[in-house]
């Protein structure tokens, strides 16, 4: 490859509405992690590996529920949002939006419901359980009203109160209690991270409402529950499998080694967000775009898109890597010394994170193409594998064992889901294929 090729490479990198949103969402990302890791850092040093740990179960029983409650409306309402708004059919706009918060609004009541009643007895943190109830509704709210903005193409909304605002938040009131000296218990913890997950619900709600201000002028076009089941229930079925990939080893850890083992592992968790910053990045703006350039008919950009996507994803991973290969004791080492013998696990947990971006986005592929109930068997498998071997590995080995959990799940998914991609878009969309393309048009 010739100088001159790599640097026509280099500038149709930077080309497009995908590449020049997914700058904005870089910046935001990249002061993300760096509130989030200040956040992880202070939780660890104030709350050590056994509190981190509680608090860390009840956040992700939360994702949880908060995933269930949107009942696919959130992955749905990005695809629709982008669709009918390329479309300009702001009537059947208004029309699905109208159904969407109500159908969200009732499946959110029932879930809670469900859980106050049943579920909350069974959660492995004692009386801290009951904070779940409180917490998961505002995340729906926030996690539904970031989907409609990033159907809209608003990239910094779509990021802001989840990403930024409510870490600097809670980071703000962790850091003046860490420099006066106090103390903090797992359940003071709770309750400021409702307070700032409360402020971000409240700035994406009124957001959205002024985003949608005009349509409210247009009569909406009356959308069927049964149509609108049926598109949202395979993305549903998929959401809830990728959260409980992402999700799982912690409750795992929870259940079967204690608060302990899923503290020292909260750490692991947080350092591989840097890995997969690329593909995020590209991929807040990559779903909404591959839903609009399939409206209106133009398969061979999506293909481009995809490689140039995942050429980005892997660039960054490999970058962090490396870093990590120099820094991790010392990253590790921020958290407080316990934390230090989790350097085992995160390899692990590396080699998983790298593998997912090199596959390329093949989630938002299959979803925005409309091909979303390809990628149901692989989540759900994924989820199997994981859970066999952690009740395997995690019992006997802890924080380790569960990132060793990740990584087989992570290679069984990201296949079959690639083989997906390929049988109904006709294209891999993985590292080496983009490679081969050479990912030298405009996306």
């Amino acid at each position: 490859m010739t100088g001159s090729s790599i640097i026509a490479r280099i500038k149709a990198q930077g080309r497009g509405p995908v590449a020049r949103a997914s700058v904005l969402s870089l910046v935001l990302r990249i002061a993300s992690l760096g509130v989030g890791f200040l956040q992880a850092v202070l939780t660890g040093r104030l709350l050590g590996p056994e509190g981190y740990g509680q608090v860390a179960v009840v956040f992700s029983l939360s994702l949880v529920l908060a995933t269930l409650s949107m009942g696919g409306a959130n992955v749905l309402s990005v695809k629709e949002v982008a669709r009918l708004n390329a479309l300009e059919a702001f009537d059947r706009l208004h029309g699905f939006l109208r159904m969407t918060l109500l159908i969200g609004t009732g499946i959110t009541l029932g879930f809670i419901a469900l859980y106050l009643a049943v579920g909350m007895r069974f959660a492995p943190v004692g009386d801290l359980a009951i904070y779940v109830a409180l917490l998961a509704p505002l995340l729906t709210l926030i996690h539904f009203g970031q989907s409609v903005m990033s159907g809209f193409g608003k990239v910094f909304m779509a990021q802001g109160p989840m990403l930024l605002l409510r870490p600097i938040l809670l980071s703000s009131v962790l850091l003046a209690i860490w420099a006066a000296g106090l103390s903090i218990d797992p359940r003071a913890y709770i309750y400021v991270v409702i307070a700032a997950a409360g402020v971000a619900a409240l700035v994406v709600g009124i957001a959205v409402i002024r985003k949608t201000a005009l349509l409210r002028s247009t009569p909406p076009v009356k959308v069927h529950f049964g149509q609108w089941l049926h598109e949202a229930a395979p993305l549903y079925v998929t959401g809830i499998a990728v959260l409980a990939l992402n999700e799982i080893n912690t409750l795992m850890l929870g259940w079967w080694a204690g608060p302990q083992e899923t503290g020292l592992f909260q750490p692991v968790a947080r350092i591989s967000l840097l890995l997969t910053m690329g593909l995020q990045t590209v991929s807040i703006r990559f779903g909404p775009r591959v839903a609009e350039l399939y409206a209106q008919g133009e398969h061979a950009r999506v293909e481009d898109i995809s490689h140039k996507a995942a050429i980005a994803a892997t660039a960054v991973a490999v970058a962090v890597t490396f870093g990590l290969i120099l820094f991790a004791p010392f990253i590790l080492g921020l958290f407080g010394q316990a934390f230090l013998q989790s350097a085992s696990a995160l390899w692990w947990v590396v080699a998983a994170q790298i593998l997912t971006c090199a596959t390329g986005l093949v989630i938002p592929l299959l979803n925005m193409s409309g091909h979303g109930r390809s990628a149901l068997l692989p989540q759900i498998t994924g989820v199997a594998v994981n859970i066999a071997l952690g009740s395997l590995l995690i019992p006997t080995h802890g924080a380790v064992g569960a990132a060793m959990s990740m990584l087989g799940a992570m290679i069984v998914v990201n296949l079959m889901m690639l083989l997906a991609v390929r049988r109904h878009l006709g294209f891999s969309p993985d590292l080496i294929s983009a490679l081969r393309a050479g990912g030298t048009k405009r996306g």
